[in-house]
């Protein structure tokens, strides 16, 4: 639906912005597409350039890395073996004084391992027995890692199995382990479990920290992470394990994870890049490229508003006049310069012009003949059905007060005939087609009566009336056709009491008067026709019986309102076979002033 609205929206645009905009779109598409063909090809190269260097840079950082890792290795190896507590650690007939040099010989060897070296903080000997002994450097005693670290008797049969070579394992961002089992020299004899804490600056040293190197890691054999430099470094190294590509994210950025192995393959360093960090080099590469897109679409705008105007400039006159045209000045002639396609254009829109202000002319002139045509007819057929008394009705009114002056006396038939008479001069000597609610009302009461005296006990009805619409100005004659409809086809063919409800209602705006009886219903397609606009004309056959009268006298109601009110008032019917029909007349609220005024105005 949006996409069918956009596309409609297009359609209206002037040919003028239609020119403009698609030269525009077609520019900025091509130069968009370059621009972001030209970046993207060079951040590749960018990223390929910085792959390759982190490449060349960790192959030298291995080199390194290796290098002293293997000085670590021998310096405690070289330490140890000089320490001669190995022999003593062996030795089964030993006494009190023999574990006392052993004790003593090994914190002496502990002692220097810590305060000799700068790198080693923490240093321990577990003897066969797993008997530990530990040395701190000061002020590391509190260090988390150190203080809870201990051998488990796994660890040490792992270190047994390893034969003398190290084992490096996890500290944290601060400190890393180095454990080796070890062996008398001159019988090969286990004599116990070396643990050296390593300051982990030693090993970050050799590389540079920058944000161009990005952060770099280093794992052990096993792909435990072993040299990190925060917990930012930890998670991103989880990150890029989890995925197999070189490329990854972690929260809203993208990096580059690029490893390599040192030559013993006991080790793998991690160089892990963020992608702002090399495509940074770029921004001189934005820059121009972002002043050669406004320059080129500033050049591509105005070339393309001079092109439109040279093309539009003479469909801009054809469009005012047609404006001009539409809002009635039928007497708007183009004047052309010269012969080509919008020349031809103007010619035939001058004689279009010409017979639109034609033909305008012949159908007003058709219009205002058929509607005074229309409403002579209307007018003839509605003083046609005042002038008249259904002789159906007049001749039962007429029987019965010939048999009550037989029975009851001279009294009801005077008041019979007195309301007959009245009935009779309102229906024939008024000249007003306009009357208070309040008269309508009393009009129908009279006719109900006579109705009653005709019907006797069969009919009843019942008001409903609300004071504050009686005084409001209704069309004359609007309730009685409905009343009689609602007697004759309603509760004169149905058994038992028929019961007539009348409302009348303010409304606010509208006024609502109502006619409901519980008589035999109307059938659907008789509701249809009755309100059916071309079932107005009084045909031979409606006039030629009652019940065709009735059915005018209903579509006369409705179509006088249509005409004098508009169309949306007029009759409503509402019906169920065997249960009754209600009829609603909505009018609008009319004043005597409102009459008046369009009595002057040549009105109704």
């Amino acid at each position: 639906m949006r996409r069918e609205r956009l596309r409609l929206n297009f359609k209206d645009w002037r040919l003028r912005t239609k020119f403009l905009f698609s030269f525009l779109l077609l520019i900025f598409l091509s130069l968009a597409m370059s621009s972001v063909l030209h970046y993207y090809a060079s951040t590749n190269l960018m990223k390929g350039m910085s792959s390759r260097s982190s490449a060349l840079l960790l192959e030298q950082v291995a080199l390194n890395f290796e290098q002293k890792i293997q000085e670590v290795e021998e310096l405690s190896f070289a330490q140890y073996k000089n320490a001669g507590f190995c022999p003593m650690m062996i030795d089964k007939d030993k006494n009190n004084y023999d574990d006392i040099a052993k004790e003593q010989s090994i914190r002496q060897f502990l002692y220097k391992m810590v305060y000799s070296n700068a790198i080693f903080p923490y240093a321990a000997v577990y003897d066969r027995n797993g008997e530990m002994y530990a040395q701190f450097r000061l002020g590391s005693t509190n260090h988390p890692v150190l203080s809870g670290f201990k051998l488990s008797k796994a660890d040490i049969e792992r270190l047994n199995d390893k034969r003398g070579q190290t084992i490096w394992s996890q500290g944290d961002e601060e400190i890393i382990f180095m454990k080796r089992a070890m062996y008398d020299l001159q019988s090969s004899a286990y004599c116990g479990s070396l643990v050296l804490g390593v300051e982990s600056e030693y090993f970050k040293s050799i590389y540079p920290h920058s944000e161009e190197s990005g952060e770099i890691m280093y794992t052990n054999g096993e792909g435990e992470l072993i040299i990190y430099n925060n917990s930012f470094s930890e998670e991103l190294f989880l990150a890029a394990a989890a995925r197999e590509d070189q490329e990854f994210y972690h929260g809203n950025k993208k990096y580059i994870h690029i490893s390599n192995s040192t030559s013993d393959s006991r080790w793998r360093l991690h160089n892990i890049i963020s992608f702002n960090q090399f495509t940074s080099y770029m921004k001189t590469i934005q820059f121009w490229l972002l002043v050669t897109f406004i320059v080129a679409f500033a050049a591509a705008f105005i070339n393309a508003a001079l092109l439109s105007k040279s093309i539009t400039n003479k469909l801009y006159i054809l469009v005012n006049r047609m404006k001009t045209l539409s809002v009635g000045a039928l007497d708007t002639v183009i004047r052309t310069d010269g012969r080509d396609e919008i020349g031809i254009i103007a010619e035939k829109f001058n004689g279009m012009a010409a017979k639109i202000k034609e033909l305008i002319h012949e159908a007003s002139q058709e219009k205002l003949k058929k509607e005074r045509a229309e409403y002579k007819q209307l007018e003839f057929e509605y003083k046609a059905l005042q002038a008249q008394m259904n002789p159906h009705f007049l001749y039962n009114t007429l029987e019965s007060i010939h048999s009550m002056a037989k029975i009851n006396g001279q009294q009801e038939i005077g008041q019979s005939i007195y309301l007959l008479g009245r009935l009779i001069r309102e229906s024939i000597s008024r000249k007003r087609d306009f009357i208070a609610l309040r008269e309508e009302i009393q009009f129908i009461r009279d006719y109900l009566t006579l109705q009653g005296i005709t019907y006797e006990s069969r009919l009843q009805v019942k008001y409903e009336i609300e004071e504050s619409a009686l005084e409001w100005i209704v069309p004359r004659f609007i309730l009685q056709p409905i009343l009689e409809n609602a007697i004759i086809h309603g509760i004169e063919k149905k058994s038992g009491v028929g019961i007539i409800h009348i409302r009348c209602c303010d409304k606010g705006e509208h006024l609502m008067l109502e006619v409901e009886d519980n008589g035999v219903g109307i059938r659907e397609d008789m509701i249809q026709a009755l309100l059916r606009e071309e079932e107005y004309a009084l045909t031979a056959a409606d006039s030629g019986s009652g019940s065709g009268g009735t059915r005018v006298g209903v579509r006369s109601v409705h179509k006088r309102l249509r005409i004098l009110f508009g169309a949306d008032y007029g009759i409503e019917i509402r019906s169920e076979l065997h249960q009754g029909t209600r009829i609603i007349i909505k009018l609008p609220k009319t004043g005597k002033e409102d009459i008046h005024a369009g009595d002057e105005s040549g009105g109704y």
